[in-house]
């Protein structure tokens, strides 16, 4: 029952379940005012009534002692009534077990009526006052009891009518619940006019998102017109717009530059194809064209390669095979493997520092290679290639530092984009096609890592892997 109620209740507008939360609430006001009001009345009557009990029964003792056996003065208090209302006061006075006063219809009324007994234990001289219902009526009943100076104890038993209290906390009641319903009504009608006219905002907010056009990526929310409570949702809106921008724009430059990069190969594949079927006759030129064709492919081939890695990289599904790896042996592989590259252009690389990681070798190797490739290529014949190695207690550090032909802010902090080349020309003799850092910039964040680029020192750029600490071995 529960689950289906929590179902039906997820499944209301915002609009609904405010309304029925106020009401519900309200309701909740209501009742405890209402029981409040109710128990306050009936109290404050109760005590008056046990206040008039109690001050006849010292009335009623008062003359008792003062006018032993003279019953016309104790007469005039029985008989007593309040002027101008019709309560009943009644009482019997015994002395021992011997009956020596009672008023009118009291035996009749309370005749096998169990009247509450002092308490042995208590100094009061009163019982605790109880409620009686005879023949209609409603009486508050209490005993006292009271010891002349002649050593006698009588015992006082008073009835006191309250009916018409009842019946004024019963008129009391009623108007208590008309009220509560009246309440609830109007809270219901008020309540979704004004919830209905407080999310409005919200309203015109979702128009707005609905009027958004998808060609137009700089539209943005005008944060500072909206209630306080809609501005964290806006202003994360706006922020996802941003990445929606960013993240199109990033997929039209990819896909431009992915067909700029096949188109040269598929190209260049036609072109050759025509010409071997137009020189079938000639063995050394075929030879020579299907061994162009070749490396056609074969770039064509690392270009797919490098795209599938990104794809899958993007996708969060790279499958990390994690160990304890020493810096230096990973890098000395690498070294030896680029070493013969290096030397065509009498460059060196040359390393220091030592340390341990936790990481993918494979995946790290790729990200060595990667950059100790890009600072052969791009840098000066005749320097030295530095890799230094160093960790504080967050992080663990590799710097690779080239002397290079010095990079603007503007070209330095986009070296890791996709198909980013700072020069095309440059680009094309050196063969690259722009993703090299972009894989290693993949690389480090599936090591939950980052890739920085800086060109502080004129002429030297600096590329740094930073690795977390808590990656790192034990």
């Amino acid at each position: 029952m529960l689950k289906r109620f929590s179902h039906f209740f997820k499944q209301l507008s915002i609009s609904a379940r405010l309304c029925a939360l106020v009401l519900s609430g309200m309701f909740v006001i209501l009742m405890v005012i209402s029981t409040a009001s109710y128990y306050l009345l009936n109290k404050k009557f109760n005590e008056a009534a046990s206040k008039f009990l109690k001050s006849e029964i010292d009335v009623i003792g008062a003359l008792l002692k003062e006018h032993v056996g003279n019953w016309d003065a104790l007469n005039q208090e029985i008989v007593w009534r309040p002027q101008g209302n019709n309560y009943q006061f009644l009482a019997q006075i015994t002395l021992g077990k011997k009956l020596a006063r009672i008023t009118p219809t009291m035996i009749e009324k309370f005749r096998g009526s169990i009247w509450p007994e002092i308490s042995a234990q208590s100094q009061s001289p009163y019982s605790d006052m109880v409620k009686l219902y005879r023949q209609g009526r409603i009486y508050q009943v209490m005993t006292g009891s009271v010891t002349t100076p002649a050593g006698q104890t009588f015992i006082i038993k008073l009835a006191y009518d309250v009916t018409q209290n009842q019946e004024i906390l019963n008129v009391f009641l009623g108007d208590l619940l008309l009220i509560t319903v009246i309440g609830i009504l109007i809270a219901s009608f008020s309540s979704w006019f004004f919830i209905r006219f407080g999310l409005s905002p919200l309203k015109n907010f979702t128009a707005f998102l609905l009027k958004i056009d998808p060609k137009k990526h700089n539209e943005r929310i005008d944060v500072e017109r909206l209630p306080s409570e809609l501005k964290p949702l806006a202003e994360s809106f706006n922020k996802l717009l941003e990445k929606i921008e960013k993240n199109f724009d990033q997929l039209t430059t990819f896909s431009s530059n992915i067909a700029h990069e096949l188109r040269t190969p598929i190209n260049n594949l036609m072109l050759e194809t025509e010409v071997i079927l137009k020189h079938t006759d000639d063995q050394k030129k075929i030879e020579l064209l299907l061994s162009s064709s070749l490396e056609e492919y074969q770039r064509l081939s690392k270009i797919i390669e490098k795209l599938l890695f990104l794809a899958r990289a993007d996708s969060d599904s790279l499958a990390l095979s994690r160990a304890s790896l020493d810096l230096s042996e990973e890098l000395n592989k690498v070294i030896e493997f680029l070493q013969a590259f290096a030397e065509e252009k009498n460059m060196k690389i040359v390393y220091h520092g030592s340390g341990k990681l936790f990481a993918d070798s494979t995946l790290l190797r790729q990200a060595f290679s990667n950059i100790l490739t890009n600072a052969i290529k791009y840098g000066n014949p005749n320097t030295d290639i530095r890799v230094i190695i160093n960790s504080d207690n967050e992080f663990v550090k590799i710097h690779v530092i080239n002397e290079s032909t010095d990079i603007s802010d503007e070209h330095i902090q986009k070296l890791s984009e996709r198909f980013y080349r700072i020069d095309a020309h440059r680009s094309t003799k050196t063969g690259g096609v722009g993703l090299g850092l972009s894989i290693v910039q993949s690389i480090m964040k599936a090591h939950d890592g980052r890739l920085e680029f800086s060109n502080k020192h004129k002429g030297h750029i600096r590329v740094s892997m930073i690795f977390p600490k808590n990656i790192q071995s034990s």
